[in-house]
């Protein structure tokens, strides 16, 4: 069973090292992540010297989406999570909308149409002093009765 392991661990190093050379990875290190660390933006949240923060801050954020998301009726309550992923550009905007995990309901489809009715422009994330695109993912809780 062993043998499987070392096997199976050798073939997918080979796999990812093939992957870093064809898509020419640098090969960086950051002692906070294991392994390479992307070095062209957008940047990862956990790489930034400052996040991005949204006028008011994240509480604001979500407080927005809730007052203008248009819930379905549903037979008995129940939560459920909507996976969005955006890109906080270097001048606060907001672009790349994604969901990654649609709960059902037509409520992904239904985040994104609030999402893109936010006012506000975010304070963009910084890393050596300068303003830089940030890939955010966020969770979406959702109360529905």
């Amino acid at each position: 069973m062993k043998l499987w392991f070392i096997v199976l661990g050798f073939a997918f190093s080979g796999t990812f090292l093939h992957a870093q050379e064809k898509y020419n990875i640098p090969n960086t290190y950051c002692p906070a992540v294991e392994g390479p660390v992307q070095t062209k933006e957008p940047y990862l949240v956990h790489q930034l010297s400052l996040v991005p923060e949204y006028p008011g801050g994240i509480k604001e954020f979500y407080s927005f989406i809730d007052k203008r998301l248009k819930k379905p009726d549903v037979d008995e309550a129940i939560t459920v999570k909507v996976y969005l992923s955006f890109v906080i550009e270097k001048d606060g905007s907001m672009s790349a909308y994604r969901v990654l995990r649609d709960p059902g309901y037509g409520l992904g489809k239904e985040v994104l149409r609030v999402i893109m009715l936010v006012p506000y422009k975010w304070k963009p994330g910084v890393l050596n002093g300068k303003e830089v695109s940030t890939a955010y993912l966020l969770p979406i809780i959702i109360k529905l009765k």
